[in-house]
C-alpha cells in the first residue's frame, strides 16, 4: 500500500535521456532566441532561490554526459545528395550558462573517393519558456572542413557546400523541446500478509494504477554539470516570465563568482545525484490514500479469540469465542510522512473499516452461533522505513521490529447482555513492509539513433536504431532533514 512500482521510467531519467541523446545530434532551430548570458544564469538562480524549493532535483555530471555522447559515435547521416557523414567523436564541456558541443564527422562521397573529416561546434543554453515547453536553445556556431587539398577534398568541399553553413544546420535539425507537464502512471502491486497473534487474520491490498503529474520548472548548465528541477505543481505565474537583466555593464568573472556561490548546493561527486523533499514524497504517499475507498482487505483464520473462566456456584464456567470466518475492508484515510530521522522515514498512517464475522462459542453454559460486525482502525500510527541499496536497487522496508497496532471491536449479543470484545492486533511491519524494489534510478537501456536519412525537402528519417545498455554502479542512498539524496555513477 506504501510503495510503488513505475510502469515506465522515472520522470526525470527520461527528460535526462531526451536532454543526452537530442543534445548530441540535435540542434535547435531557433537561434534568433538563443540567450548564453551569465547574467541571465545568475538572475534566474536568485530569482528561484538556486532551485532550493524544486520537489525533485537531479545533479548531472560532465562525465555522464560526455559517456552518453560517445555512445553516438558510428552514427551515420545520409544526405540527398548521396554523401553519407559518420560521427567519429563527440565532446561536451560545462560551463555556467552554456555547454560547448563540438563533434567530428567524417564525410564520403563514394568507395573512389576519400573521406574528408569535419568539425562541427556548437553551444546549448539554460532553458527558456515556450508556450507548454521548455526549450533548450542550441547554436550551432561553427563547421569547418579540413584544409587538405586533394581531390576528394576538393570534391567533398563542393558537394557539401551548404552544409558548411551553420545556418543550414540549424534550419534542418528540429527543435529540442520539453513538455512543461510530465504524466507518470504509477502501478501499486498487490501484497499479502499474515497475522497470527491473538486474532489470525489475512491481510492483502489490492493492485491498482494512478497517474502522477510532474512540471518540468528548469534546465540550469553550471560547470562541470547540468540540473533539472521538477515540481508537482504547475509553474507560478512569476516563473513563466522572463527574468529582468540588472541595468548596466557587470564583470564576467564578477558574475561566475556569484553563480558559483548561489550554486555551490548543487554539486554531485558521481554521474547522478537526485534530490527528493519531503513534500514530494507525501505528494505521492497523498495520491496513494486517496486514489481508491477500499486500501486493505481481511480474512479472518478460524481460532479462539476470547477465553475466560468464571467461579459460580456449580464451579468453574468456560466462557469462550471461536472465530470461524470474516470478511472485512479498510480505508486509509491518512499517509504522509512525518519527518526524515536518523536515516530513517517515519511514515504516520491512519484508517478505518469494518468487519463481518462468524463466531461460535458459550456464555454461562449457553451455545451461540452469531454473525456479528465489528470495526477495526489504525489511528495516527508511526512506521519507521529504511532504504537500502543493493545490486543497484533501492529496496525499501520497515525496520527491524517495527509494529502497526490494529485496533478491532466487536459487540456480540448473548442471552440479553451484549459482550463487547476489543483486541489490538501487532502486525509486525518488518515482516508486512520488506524487501520492495523502489523504480529503477535510470532506464537501464536507451534506444539509440545509427543511421539517418536526410531527404531533398529536409525531412529527416530514423532509419535504424540500437539499444545501449547502461549499468547503475555505486548506488548510495542518504536520508537527510529534508530530503532523500541518492547518488550513483552510470556506465
Amino acid at each position: 500500500m506504501t510503495f510503488v512500482k513505475n510502469t515506465q521510467p522515472k520522470m526525470f531519467s527520461r527528460m535526462l535521456r531526451i536532454v543526452l541523446v537530442l543534445l548530441v545530434f540535435n540542434g535547435i532551430g531557433f537561434a534568433q532566441t538563443a540567450n548564453f548570458s551569465l547574467q541571465q544564469l545568475r538572475d534566474q538562480l536568485v530569482a528561484t532561490n538556486s532551485l532550493r524549493d524544486a520537489d525533485v532535483l537531479a545533479i548531472v555530471s560532465e562525465h555522464a554526459f560526455n559517456d552518453t555522447a560517445e555512445r553516438m559515435k558510428g552514427l551515420e547521416i545520409k544526405l540527398a545528395n548521396g554523401v553519407t557523414l559518420k560521427i567519429n567523436s563527440v565532446a561536451i564541456e560545462l560551463k555556467p550558462a552554456v555547454a560547448l558541443v563540438k563533434m567530428v564527422v567524417q564525410a564520403e562521397a563514394s568507395t573512389k573517393i576519400k573521406p574528408v573529416n569535419f568539425r562541427l561546434s556548437g553551444k546549448l543554453g539554460n532553458g527558456e519558456i515556450s508556450g507548454a515547453h521548455l526549450r533548450l536553445p542550441f547554436q550551432l556556431t561553427d563547421v569547418s572542413l579540413g584544409a587538405e587539398e586533394s581531390k576528394s577534398a576538393v570534391v567533398l568541399k563542393y558537394l557539401l557546400s551548404e552544409w558548411l553553413a551553420p545556418a543550414k544546420w540549424n534550419s534542418v535539425l528540429p527543435p529540442l523541446e520539453i513538455p512543461l507537464q510530465l504524466n507518470q502512471t504509477i502501478e501499486i502491486p498487490a501484497t499479502t500478509f499474515e497475522s497470527n497473534g491473538e486474532m489470525p487474520m489475512t491481510l492483502t491490498t489490492p493492485a491498482y494504477q494512478f497517474n502522477l503529474e510532474f512540471w518540468l520548472q528548469s534546465f540550469f548548465v553550471l560547470d562541470g554539470r547540468a540540473v533539472l528541477a521538477l515540481n508537482l505543481q504547475p509553474w507560478a505565474e512569476r516563473a513563466r516570465t522572463h527574468f529582468a537583466l540588472i541595468d548596466g555593464v557587470e564583470d564576467d568573472a564578477d558574475i561566475i563568482r556569484e553563480i558559483a556561490q548561489l550554486a555551490q548546493h548543487l554539486t554531485t561527486n558521481t554521474d547522478l545525484r537526485v534530490l527528493v523533499r519531503k513534500n514530494a514524497a507525501n505528494n505521492l504517499l497523498n495520491k496513494i490514500a486517496t486514489s481508491r475507498e477500499i486500501d486493505l482487505n481481511v480474512k479472518l483464520k478460524p481460532g479462539r479469540i476470547r477465553s475466560e473462566e468464571i467461579d459460580a456456584l456449580v464451579g468453574k464456567i468456560l466462557n469462550y469465542t471461536d472465530a470461524e470466518s470474516g470478511d472485512g475492508a479498510a480505508n486509509v484515510s491518512k499517509l504522509s510522512v512525518e519527518n526524515f530521522n536518523e536515516a530513517k522515514i517515519n511514515l504516520r498512517l491512519s484508517g478505518d473499516g469494518e468487519i463481518n464475522a462468524k463466531v461460535k462459542g458459550r456464555e454461562f453454559g449457553i451455545p451461540y452461533y452469531l454473525s456479528p460486525r465489528g470495526k477495526f482502525a489504525l489511528v495516527n500510527e508511526l512506521i519507521p522505513l529504511t532504504i537500502t541499496s543493493k545490486d543497484g536497487r533501492l529496496m525499501v522496508g520497515a525496520a527491524a521490529g517495527a509494529i502497526v497496532p490494529v485496533k478491532v471491536n466487536l459487540s456480540i449479543p448473548v442471552a440479553g447482555r451484549a459482550i463487547n470484545f476489543s483486541r489490538t492486533i501487532n502486525l509486525q511491519a518488518d515482516q508486512w513492509l520488506k524487501g520492495m524494489e523502489l523504480p529503477a534510478l535510470f532506464e537501464p537501456e536507451i534506444n539509440f539513433p545509427r543511421r539517418i536519412v536526410i531527404e531533398k525537402n529536409n525531412e529527416m528519417t530514423v532509419i535504424n536504431s540500437e539499444r545501449s545498455r547502461y549499468t547503475v554502479t555505486n548506488l548510495q542512498v542518504k536520508i537527510q532533514t529534508e530530503n532523500i539524496e541518492i547518488q550513483a555513477d552510470i556506465k
